[in-house]
């Protein structure tokens, strides 16, 4: 048996494997709380076994009206007694067609799938080659699946399926027979676009300025093809290169003026005297020294102001 974990979307992708594979067994569904188990006969889900009571064929066919409650009571008390089936019980009580009670069986394992196919975990184990049950009412996936986009996948759900695609082209590529399945679930028109290539985001856009509930069941049958894998992508397109944003240019920094260079003080000259007549001779005085000129007051500089720095790179993130 083989076993593994369920991430969120991952259920649409699981059975259009074993869909592709046209595989027959058991596969066991659990989100903790309750088991579910799908017997796929071919791929195709085709009976159901559930431990959560609303999910199980008695109550159901209560809640559809094929039975009262105290109906169903006895068919329950006798299917235990005889150990024959409910199916059995239902027709040969005349109350109901067995071709109504054939869709009341697919309503019922289409509702509990869609229920999964929106778990975000849980386990799986698929139980391959296993007896089948007595009785096996066969759903067709590609439309079960289909479906299921617009049943269980929520708007923000469907945002999150069409944000990770971006604007990819995508061709459908199923063999005729599954694509017929789909013809009254996608518009003709979105059927040709996608058989010849299209771009799913591009057509849920256009679709919202239609009405909007028409848009969103669009937008969740494109999302649940993209998911199971129904939809061939093409690369990702080329990102025309950002050119990098040229840098500010820094201001321009104010022409300095020169400063003189200081130079030393020059010593002090004497002062050359004057020739004179010669006069008559004076009694001899104490010659008087020259007067000093001060040294002149050395120039300062003033201290120089840093350049401002330029404006910040700014660089696309």
């Amino acid at each position: 048996m083989k076993r593994g974990t369920i991430e969120t979307y991952k259920l649409f992708k699981l059975f259009k494997s074993l869909y592709d594979q046209r595989a027959s067994g058991w596969l066991h569904l659990s989100d903790g709380q309750a088991q579910r188990s799908v017997y796929l006969s071919e791929g195709a889900p085709a009976s159901l076994k559930s431990g959560a009571p609303q999910e199980q064929l008695l109550w159901f066919c209560v809640r559809e009206g094929v039975c009262s409650s105290a109906e169903a009571s006895a068919f329950e008390r006798q299917a235990k007694a005889t150990g024959r089936s409910l199916q059995e019980l239902f027709v040969e009580a005349g109350v109901t067609s067995p071709q109504r009670l054939q869709q009341v069986q697919i309503d019922l394992i289409s509702q509990v799938l869609w229920g999964a196919l929106s778990w975000t975990s849980g386990q799986f184990a698929w139980e391959e080659g296993a007896a089948p049950p007595p009785h096996l009412t066969p759903v067709e996936l590609i439309s079960l699946l289909t479906l299921g986009g617009v049943e269980s996948l929520t708007q923000e759900g469907r945002a999150y399926v069409l944000g990770q695609l971006g604007e990819r082209s995508a061709t459908l590529s199923l063999p005729p027979q599954d694509l017929s399945a789909l013809e009254g679930l996608l518009p003709p028109p979105v059927m040709s676009a996608l058989q010849q290539g299209a771009q799913p985001a591009l057509i849920a856009r256009e679709a919202l300025k239609g009405e909007p509930n028409e848009a969103q069941e669009l937008i969740g049958a494109l999302c649940a093809l993209l998911l199971m894998g129904a939809l061939t992508l093409t690369a990702q397109p080329a990102q025309p290169a950002q050119p990098t944003p040229p840098k500010p240019a820094r201001p321009a920094q104010p022409a300095q003026q020169a400063q003189p260079t200081p130079q030393p003080p020059r010593p002090a000259q004497q002062a050359q005297p004057t020739p004179q007549p010669p006069r008559p001779a004076q009694p001899a005085q104490q010659a008087q020294p020259a007067p000093r000129v001060a040294p002149s007051a050395q120039v300062k500089r003033p201290a120089d102001k840093g350049v401002e720095s330029g404006a910040r790179d700014r660089r696309i993130i």
